[in-house]
């Protein structure tokens, strides 16, 4: 133990030398490392050739005063691929000329060698930052911390779908990719640059999160509850996650920003159709057109879209392997939405056409399977790509496919800025004075305060007056934690008690700062931890409700339940918790409220808790500063605005089994992807619809304005309204309109959402909305005489379409709304009509 503890504080002191150094002007910057004798160069091998503060010019050597500010003086750089005049695909054309199959293939992997005489470095092209840096402890040394992460951690996925907001997902994006960039600077500066090879090349040592190539948004729809990863995806629905992920994407490019480079590169995954973690690596998901084409690739493609680079997942679509499947790789993602960046394989997906499904014995056979399909990069290890010159050598594949991999992942490598001159990178001056700054840290407050959901008030007992905290007891083991907030991801540095202790207000310490010395706030764990399999304490919360003047219960899921690999078998709370509310609510006095906060990724069954709470907030996995919010919801310091992303179901009997009925999900073999799932088929009444979420004020919705009576299939049209607050209390409110199509000719959604928008209506005002909708929120699939998955037709067809306009879906019970119609007087493919995937 004290040897860690030396090495800890070895590397807090490394630490805190480089942020000195990067704080002042560096001599040497982007790409070039500091080494050992103060030369600036792009590889170990290179160290050494000049003298301290110059410059080892790339493909030369020559060394020039300055550093790496006099790197356009290098000579022999015209007109070769670090021409930084030329465009990118020059320059990956002339690599492709110039540099051999081997060197080729070697660029092919997430571990991307370095070629010193080329001028190319080592590049990692590996980092799960998924709503913020991971840190990452290096790998095989587990018990060595080599890289402090200490960045923002943002809400996870659904918590930022319930905030229902494009531009704050764009900033949230872009501040990723900011922290991510001032901490890739530091490891290119250090010469680690996130991973070590041995002699052979072989990775020896990772760092997962200090890199540029971020490994997010997921784009896979929650369409249902239990898989264990829906704690990553924003929603269920199509249009909000087009809307959501396409914003991210945008921010982590930095689009808009008027540099030339991209700040990182985003990566939309999985493609396609991954639901499931059970047998991930060999199972087959069975999926028509209509499924397909109305929930799988609408997604991908949208987010593809401006993305650099595409993941596909480990499964198989319809028997073919995603990573072999060029309807998929090529197609869709290409054809369909313009997509000209990369695709990588899930960790070692493109070897598992060799080690799983068996369609190759050898690595030469999968890397020219992969090739043809459209695979540009092995993500994970390296066996397939150090197979492509041998497969080319059998003939199994033409170079001329290498070729086309190799110049589209160079394309991305030049467009990120990490191959021209230091200086006329802007984001290169990104530093650790970047990295959970005031600013960045105010916008994980803000994001946390916008995503969550009050989803009960009886009796109006929320917000609590401060009187109610006279003798308030929080109960539930999740209340104290720092990092069951962090949600998926947040681990190694994320999830070192260092880094909680610093950034991360759990939620006791969020009640209790807002309570301060105007109560008296305690503390009783009730569960030991999420499983609550021991009860031994709730008799100890019991006991302590019976004179509280109000009780808050956290129930919660963790990554024990739920996480990449996990699935779980039911939507159920561990049945202590379930215990926990039920003893509570027996003990306390009548007329106490008793609130609940629910802390999950998927959602749970409410019913056996729902009628012994007065209140219920959802915040989902919120952040460094959910607890912080938490108490401020409480009492009344903001106005919960966060709408649900999800269908919260009553219970399992309302999911679909497994595709033979005969076990629960996920069941041996794969379920059936075109059952009727989401709030857009399911035709049972969900226990809290998709959309849900109350105020503490009072809106109203009038002077609907309707669009024309007839329009083109093609016509986007506006649809008007006038929101009133007449509440005490200001507020956001996200107005929602959803389309029927009473007249399609093929089975279509009984709603689906349209348009929305978030709205700040002050007390006592009226704000006049408009929102517009395009022939993308109200197409339908053609599946054709043989149902197959990417040739079924999106069209647009002639008919009514009745318009919904209100607080949620057109459930009377559920929700404030108007309606109109309008009638669309032809039919045409969707293809037909001007692409667009942007919330107008």
């Amino acid at each position: 133990m004290w040897r860690l503890a030396l090495r800890l504080t070895v590397l807090s002191l490394l630490w805190a030398s480089a942020v000195q150094a990067h704080d002042k002007k560096a001599v040497c910057e982007g790409q070039f490392q500091v080494c050992p004798l103060g030369d600036c160069a792009l590889d170990d091998a290179l160290c050494g050739s000049c003298k301290k503060g110059q410059l080892v010019c790339p493909l030369t050597n020559t060394c020039l005063d300055g550093g790496t500010d006099s790197y356009e003086k290098c000579p022999g750089l015209s007109g070769t691929w670090l021409d930084w005049t030329l465009d990118a695909g020059a320059r990956a054309k002339l690599m492709s000329a110039n540099f051999t199959v081997e060197e080729r293939a070697s660029q092919l992997t997430n571990f991307a060698v370095a070629l010193p005489h080329h001028g190319i470095p080592r590049f990692q092209w590996l980092a799960d930052n998924l709503h913020g840096v991971r840190g990452e402890r290096g790998k095989p040394q587990e018990d060595v911390l080599v890289y402090p992460a200490n960045g923002t951690m943002f809400p996870a996925g659904p918590a930022l779908g319930a905030t229902w907001n494009p531009e704050l997902l764009q900033a949230i994006g872009n501040t990723v990719a900011t922290e991510s960039r001032a901490l890739y600077n530091l490891e290119s500066n250090s010469g680690r640059r996130g991973w070590r090879p041995d002699l052979n090349g072989d990775v020896i040592q990772t760092i997962n999160g200090a890199g540029i190539s971020i490994y997010s948004p997921n784009v896979n729809l929650a369409r249902d509850p239990r898989w264990g990863r829906i704690a990553e995806v924003f929603t269920e629905d199509v249009l909000l996650m087009n809307s959501l992920s396409t914003a991210f994407v945008n921010g982590l490019q930095g689009d808009g920003d008027g540099n030339p480079q991209s700040l990182s590169l985003a990566t939309c995954k999985h493609a396609a159709v991954y639901d499931v973690e059970f047998s991930r690596q060999h199972y087959s998901a069975e999926v028509g057109g209509r499924a397909m084409q109305e929930f799988y690739l609408p997604t991908l493609e949208a987010c593809s879209a401006g993305a650099g680079q595409a993941m596909c997942s480990y499964n198989a679509i319809n028997g073919v392997p995603a990573c072999a499947e060029p309807r998929l790789l090529e197609g869709a993602l290409r054809n369909n939405s313009g997509f000209d960046g990369f695709v990588v394989s899930d960790y070692d997906a493109w070897l598992d056409f060799r080690t799983t499904y068996g369609i190759c014995q050898t690595n030469e056979c999968a890397a020219a399977v992969g090739l043809h399909a459209g695979m540009d990069m092995e993500g994970g290890g390296q066996e397939v790509a150090r197979a492509i010159p041998q497969a080319i050598k059998d003939g199994l594949v033409d170079e001329s496919l290498l070729n086309r991999a190799f110049e589209r992942v160079m394309k991305a490598r030049i467009n990120l800025g990490t191959l021209d001159p230091p200086k006329t990178v802007a984001y290169n001056n990104l530093g650790p004075k970047d990295v959970a700054s005031e600013e960045n840290l105010d916008l994980a407050l803000t994001a946390a305060r916008q995503g969550i959901i009050l989803t009960k008030n009886e009796k109006k007992f929320l917000p609590m007056p401060m009187t109610t905290a006279k003798r308030l007891l929080v109960v539930g083991s999740a209340a104290v934690s720092k990092s069951i907030p962090l949600g998926p991801y947040a681990e190694g540095d994320a999830g070192s008690n260092e880094y909680q202790q610093k950034y991360v207000v759990n939620i006791l310490e969020g009640i209790q700062n807002m309570v301060g010395k105007a109560g008296n706030v305690t503390y009783v764990p009730g569960c030991l931890d999420t499983s609550c399999q021991d009860t031994s304490g709730i008799e100890d919360a019991v006991m302590a409700a019976y004179s509280a003047t109000a009780v808050v219960v956290v129930l919660n899921l963790d990554g024990s339940i739920e996480s990449e690999g996990h699935d779980r078998l039911t939507m159920d709370l561990p049945y202590g918790q379930v215990q926990l509310v039920n003893r509570l609510r027996d003990a306390v006095s009548f007329g106490v409220p008793m609130i609940g906060v629910l802390m999950h990724g998927g959602v749970v069954t409410l019913p056996p808790v729902w009628d012994m709470l007065d209140a219920v907030f959802d915040v989902f996995y919120p952040g460094i500063y959910g607890g912080q919010v938490v108490g401020e919801a409480l009492f009344g310091k903001i106005n919960p605005s966060g709408k649900l992303p999800v269908t919260v179901y009553t219970d399992d009997t309302q999911l679909p089994q497994h595709i033979q009925q005969q076990d629960p999900y996920p069941g041996t073999e794969a379920p059936n992807y075109s059952m009727g799932l989401t709030y857009k088929y399911f035709t049972g009444e969900p226990f809290l619809p998709f959309g849900y979420g109350l105020s503490y004020t009072k809106y109203l919705y009038s002077n609907l304005i309707a669009p024309p009576a007839v329009i083109g299939a093609c016509d986007p049209f506006n649809v008007t309204v006038t929101l009133s607050n007449y509440g005490e209390f200001s507020g956001d409110e996200i107005v929602q309109v959803y389309i029927g199509l009473p007249e399609s000719t093929v089975p279509a959604p009984r709603v689906q959402l349209a348009a929305f928008k978030r709205v700040h209506v002050p007390s006592g005002s009226n704000v006049e909305v408009t929102m517009t909708v395009l022939p993308h929120s109200h197409y339908v699939v053609d599946q054709g005489p043989f149902d197959t998955a990417f040739n079924s037709t999106r069209v647009v067809e002639k008919g009514m379409r009745l318009i919904h306009v209100g607080n949620g879906q057109p459930l009377a019970k559920l929700s404030q709304h108007l309606s109109t119609s309008t009638t669309v007087k032809n039919t045409a493919p969707l293809k037909s009509c001007p692409s667009s995937w942007t919330l107008q």
